[in-house]
């Protein structure tokens, strides 16, 4: 078909094409339309199956093979053709995860399905299943996520070592940073006993030798051209989109504009200022936390305007504290969360980048507070909740902090080292770590995934009269899906972490952009209450974008969705 060669043709260039009786090699001179085949190198040594071998054929077919084996892969330095061939790459190697989770499901066994349990305990979301067969769908999420995140991951290490001429397997595993221990651990299994001769090794090692033939810094002079700098960022647009667009949708991958990012940090420094007497985001009073993370534009923006009110010289001391955590890892004050692996391992690359750029890196042992985790599915919550309500139903006993670590202990016991390490750290910012800043821009999804115990408690104090539970259930209002919308659990997980999370400071600032049908529909008429009794200060800013409200600017041009 030639949908299916042309996705084979954009990935590697030089294709072989065959049904077993006729060979065609496709070179990257060729055009892809049938018309085009016509005129490639061919032969057919056999008609069918059953009939002798021609030997004049087979001898062409030798020859054909041999030009092929020795054909070398291109190399490609142009920033979207890279993303594209990267995509195509990163489809195979999405099926090769897929056969390879499906065997050892029926044989119960295998690193890999390790790993898929691990990411049901501590993400759920796509992954949640019960029993010890994931469904299909489980699986294809899961090959989803190991293709984005091995794909970009070696990008990554791509990036940090430009100037290597040998990059192999072996020196993207030495040059993978140890921030991302997860995504190590990940790709570290093409080069294990039981993967190193698989069809998963075999995808991986062709995403290496793509990169090896390509040039990062004619990368980024491309990108300079077209005044973009981030070649990580502008990549991972055109590489989603040949990869599944779809993702963007399902997931709510879309862009933040910069001005608006930079307003948005403004806006809250000024209401740092104006009502808590603080002057500056570098104050140790301030910890910032993003849920959506994403590829780290807010984090970054608050980075930059932290580092610009310190001293060159008390730089470095800042951020190994604020955003490496200390000596005792307590320090930190700067968190953000983040479902999606590959978006995951852009953050890391950015800030560990900007660091740099602004003279103040993190050391090889220091990470920083960026987790790959659902922010919505909290399992030290869960635990404790179901826990304390047996406990205090048995004898009013609530459980001690001892109690609470063994139950997540016993939760996450299965886990894979650096898997176990993401989640517990991961829950325990969700649950412990007081935080003065929510930011960021969540994912408005309707039909939302997120449905974990954790996620539908959040939301249901906006299903209240006034959003109180003692006034009773909303009447004559039907509760649809967008009371469970994701940006509203997003929004009313900020709200919890401010105020009502374990030790919370009872004080903060909820900066997110969201949808604003919660501003005037009836259906949150139990949300708006409840978010004005938990907060002295609302300030809203409606950019008036829902072309249903048939609203006109005040210049009477016309109103664009």
């Amino acid at each position: 078909q030639e949908e299916q060669v042309q996705r084979y043709r954009d990935g590697f260039g030089t294709v072989l094409v065959t049904n077993l009786t006729k060979w065609i090699l496709l070179t990257p001179d060729i055009g892809n339309t049938k018309k085009d085949f016509k005129k490639a190198r061919q032969c057919t040594p056999l008609s069918s199956l059953e009939d002798d071998i021609d030997a004049e054929e087979a001898k062409e077919l030798v020859k054909l093979l041999e030009d092929f084996l020795q054909s070398s892969p291109q190399a490609e330095s142009r920033p979207k053709p890279l993303a594209q061939k990267l995509a195509r790459r990163a489809q195979i190697l999405h099926q090769e995860v897929l056969s390879q989770i499906k065997i050892e499901s029926q044989q119960r066994e295998g690193e890999m399905l390790t790993m898929l349990r691990n990411a049901s305990a501590a993400l759920r979301s796509d992954f949640a299943f019960e029993g010890d067969v994931p469904p299909e769908e489980v699986m294809q999420a899961f090959a989803d996520t190991v293709a984005q995140a091995v794909t970009y991951g070696l990008f990554y290490s791509r990036l940090e070592d430009p100037d290597a001429e040998d990059f192999t397997l072996g020196e993207a595993l030495a040059r993978f940073p140890q921030s991302v221990p997860v995504l190590y651990e990940l790709i570290t299994l093409a080069t294990k006993p039981a993967y190193r001769t698989s069809s998963f090794a075999d995808a991986v090692r062709s995403i290496v030798s793509l990169l090896a033939l390509c040039n990062p810094k004619k990368v980024q002079d491309h990108l300079a051209k077209e005044n973009k700098k981030d070649a990580v960022v502008y990549l991972y647009e055109d590489f989603l989109h040949a990869y599944n667009p779809k993702v963007q949708d399902v997931r709510g991958v879309y862009y933040t504009p910069k001005v608006v990012v930079q307003f948005m940090v403004k806006i809250v420094g000024n209401i740092l200022q104006k009502h808590f007497d603080i002057s500056t985001l570098s104050d140790d009073r301030v910890a910032v936390l993003d849920p959506a993370a994403g590829t780290g534009t807010f984090l970054l923006e608050f980075l930059s305007t932290a580092l610009g009110d310190i001293q060159k010289t008390r730089r470095k001391a800042w951020v190994q504290k604020a955003v490496g955590g200390g000596s005792d890892g307590k320090g930190r004050r700067m968190y953000g969360f983040e479902l999606l692996p590959a978006p995951y391992v852009i953050l890391h690359q950015r800030i560990n980048q900007l660091l740099k750029n602004l003279g103040a890196p993190l050391e090889s042992n220091e990470r920083a507070g960026v987790y790959l985790t659902n922010t919505l599915e909290n399992p030290e919550w869960e635990i404790l909740n179901k826990k304390q309500r047996l406990n205090e139903l048995a004898n009013n006993v609530t459980p001690t902090p001892a109690d609470q670590e063994k139950w997540l202990y016993e939760k996450f016991r299965d886990a894979l080292p650096s898997f176990r390490k993401e989640m517990e750290e991961a829950t325990s910012v969700k649950q412990w770590s007081p935080v003065l800043v929510v930011i960021g821009n969540p994912p408005y999804q309707g039909h939302s995934k997120n449905t974990g115990p954790f996620a539908e408690w959040l939301v249901k104090p906006y299903t209240y009269n006034e959003g109180d539970a003692s006034k009773g259930k909303l009447n004559g209002i039907k509760l649809n899906k967008w009371t469970k919308n994701d940006y509203v659990k997003f929004l009313r997980f900020a709200q919890w972490k401010i105020d009502e999370a374990p030790d919370p400071l009872k004080h903060g600032i909820v900066a997110l952009i969201t949808d604003h049908s919660w501003l005037r529909s009836r259906v949150f008429s139990g949300m708006r209450p409840h978010l004005l009794r938990h907060f002295s200060h609302a300030y809203v800013v409606d950019l008036h974008g829902n072309s249903r409200q048939r609203e006109f600017p005040p210049d009477g041009k016309a109103n664009e969705p």
